[in-house]
């Protein structure tokens, strides 16, 4: 396991999901945790899992480890709960996969491309300064015409606002609030910030060009 990127808590919690088949085989790793195990960008303090396919949140929660499993919410397709302290969820997301989970350390995690494309409809619904710092580091990587390909592949059934999407990537405000996430890299929110508005003819060039 990668230094730091989780916490000692969040360490043994990914080794004892592991070893429940129930989830280690039926969902995926994606989120801001499986972008630091790709990365090494930041440390993550939560466990978002995602499946294609209808699940019983019930169900699901009594297969956690432990007693000191608490849950905090739950509805159709969704589950919040918490394990010794840490935060983990469980989400319905009837999106294909773009690439191939691999897996790391016994559980499955969404490849870049995935993770990249939820990052984008994430902060267009509500950008946390986590959601900024783990877009920040892919587009260090992936220019954002492949960003663009990647959401519009995988919601393909989706009328995707790629201004709606544009106007969100500058919008701060919410992100603001929050607090600034542990970097491993030396990033900080300035930077993160300063990095997106020096690119806005950019992204508006490419976000609003029409796809081929």
């Amino acid at each position: 396991m990668p230094a730091r990127i989780l916490t000692p808590a969040l360490e043994v919690l990914w080794q004892q999901l592991a070893g429940i088949p129930a989830i280690r085989d039926r969902f995926v790793l994606a989120g801001g945790t499986a972008l630091a195990m790709h990365f090494g960008h930041r440390q993550s303090i939560d466990l978002d899992f995602f499946t294609p396919d209808a699940f019983d949140p019930q169900q699901v929660f009594q297969f956690l480890p432990t007693a000191d499993a608490v849950l905090v919410a739950q509805e159709e397709g969704t589950l919040h709960a918490r394990v010794t302290g840490c935060k983990v969820s469980f989400f319905r997301y009837p999106y294909p996969w773009l690439t191939a989970p691999e897996t790391r350390q016994g559980l499955r995690l969404a490849g870049v491309p995935d993770i990249a494309a939820m990052k984008v409809v994430a902060i267009a619904q509500r950008g946390t300064k986590k959601d900024f710092f783990d877009l920040f580091r892919i587009l260090q990587d992936h220019p954002p015409a492949q960003i663009k390909d990647w959401v519009l592949r995988k919601f393909s059934d989706r009328n995707i606002n790629c201004y709606h999407l544009l106007r969100s990537l500058f919008y701060f405000d919410d992100a603001e609030l929050d607090p600034d996430p542990l970097s491993l890299d030396g990033t900080t929110w300035p930077v993160v910030k300063a990095w997106f508005q020096a690119r806005e003819r950019e992204f508006f060039q490419t976000l609003l060009s029409p796809s081929s």
